[in-house]
């Protein structure tokens, strides 16, 4: 139950999320040098990062679930609960590798979108992996942007990537794209005789999130700099968050809300966090590394943090 906007100003583009969870998590920002061993393929051979990138990650561990790279291209991931979405087996000469590491290898290895999708074709993910084995797929699809303000859907078809969508902005869960955008224009209809007051949904499933993020940033007011695109890129997201003890989902026994929201800049290559109890905002870019060449985490403050006036 995680939503994604893209925010544009002039001179780039914030990509923003919420991160929807159903069971107790621990997560925290996550560094990833260039060179760096994050996962092995299919094939059992290492997979390196080509560029540094930076994200939100689960335990401490490398997969990310959202980040940017040092040239500024953004990705997240979002659940997509469908059916016999991947292949069963790798496909020799191709780049072969799970759901759950995709995310590593896109900013790991290129700069744009135009990138991204010129190596599509070579690009193959399946749930098994050489020697039959089950691996960690989960059913995920993604959503990049860069600092050209290229934005792309991927999904699937017949086992493998496909580009969705015309320059998206928003990215729920299921169902494809494609339905959730005729189901937006038969929701609102004419813009102008559309009364978001009384009509605007208020819904949590992902057809009505979707609705609801895309009327709301289509109508927010523009944003001139990045500062303006970051502020603007929360302000959206606020009605989208899922606060604690609303859902109880009884699967798990526990509370589905949002753990966190963060947001990531193309032109500055920079990111910004909220968690879901402390409305302080953590920003992070590349500079704030200590190390370059070493893998770094930061983990974010929960409890709610008070600015003190000064009472003289």
């Amino acid at each position: 139950m995680c939503t994604t906007i893209i925010v544009d100003y002039p001179q780039g583009s914030v990509m923003a999320r919420t991160l929807d969870f159903e069971v107790p998590l621990e997560y925290n920002m996550i560094y990833i040098p260039r060179g760096f061993h994050y996962a092995d393929d299919l094939y059992h051979k290492p997979m390196r990062s080509k560029y540094k990138m930076m994200g939100m990650c689960f335990r401490n561990l490398c997969p990310i679930k959202d980040g940017v790279n040092e040239h500024g291209l953004c990705g997240c991931t979002n659940m997509f609960i469908a059916n016999n979405l991947f292949s069963n087996h790798p496909v020799e000469g191709k780049i072969n590798t799970n759901s759950l590491d995709f995310m590593n290898f896109a900013l790991g290895n290129y700069k744009t979108v135009e990138e991204l999708l010129d190596d599509l074709d070579n690009i193959h993910l399946a749930n098994k992996d050489v020697d039959g084995n089950s691996v960690i797929c989960p059913d995920f699809h993604f959503m990049f942007v860069d600092r050209t303000g290229d934005s792309i859907i991927l999904e699937y078809k017949d086992h493998r990537l496909v580009p969705c969508g015309d320059n998206p902005k928003v990215m729920t869960n299921s169902p494809k794209y494609s339905s959730h955008v005729k189901r937006y224009e038969k929701s609102i209809g004419d813009l102008s005789k559309f009364n978001q007051i009384k009509d605007l949904t208020g819904a949590y499933d992902p057809v009505s999130r979707f609705i609801r993020a895309k009327y709301i940033l289509s109508t927010h007011k523009k944003s001139n700099n990045v500062n303006e695109a970051y502020s603007s890129a929360f302000s959206i997201l606020e009605p989208l968050k899922i606060t604690e003890g609303f859902f109880k989902n009884d699967s798990h026994d526990y509370y589905t809300f949002t753990r966190y929201i963060s947001a990531f800049d193309t032109q500055t290559a920079s990111m910004a966090v909220r968690t879901h109890s402390n409305t302080q905002t953590y920003l992070i870019d590349f500079d704030d590394i200590p190390d370059e060449n070493e893998i770094f985490s930061y983990y974010f403050e929960n409890k709610l943090e008070f600015k003190r006036i000064n009472k003289g």
